[in-house]
Parts: structure tokens; sequence; C-alpha cells
């Protein structure tokens, strides 16, 4: 399956997913963010921002 275009900015149907059925976890739930502060020392920074990267499950099904 060949994904194009931009799926950071909203949810859609390529970036998501829905699991029909509750699922046990086995080791755990990762979850990786970018975090920009407001404040700088020596320059501007633009306004906070958190960006969600990535996450993941290890789940039984």
């Amino acid at each position: 399956m060949l994904i194009t275009g931009e799926h950071r900015i909203a949810l859609d149907g390529v970036n998501t997913f829905n699991l029909t059925n509750p699922h046990t976890v086995i080791f755990g739930i990762g979850v990786s963010f970018l975090f920009i502060a407001d404040i700088g020392f020596d320059s501007a920074i633009p306004p906070s921002r958190l960006i969600l990267a990535s996450s993941g499950g290890d789940y039984t099904t």
C-alpha cells in the first residue's frame, strides 16, 4: 500500500486504526514525543508545541 500526502496535522484513516475488541497489554505501551519550550536563552523560540511522534504497544490478540 502506497501512502502519500500530509497525515501529521489531523487524524484520518491512514494514521489511525481501531481495535475491534479489547486486547491485553503484555509488556507495555510506549509513546515518543518532542516538546519545544516557549523560552530561550540566546534567541527567540516559537510558541510551545508538543508533537506526538509515535506510539505502540505489545498486546495479545
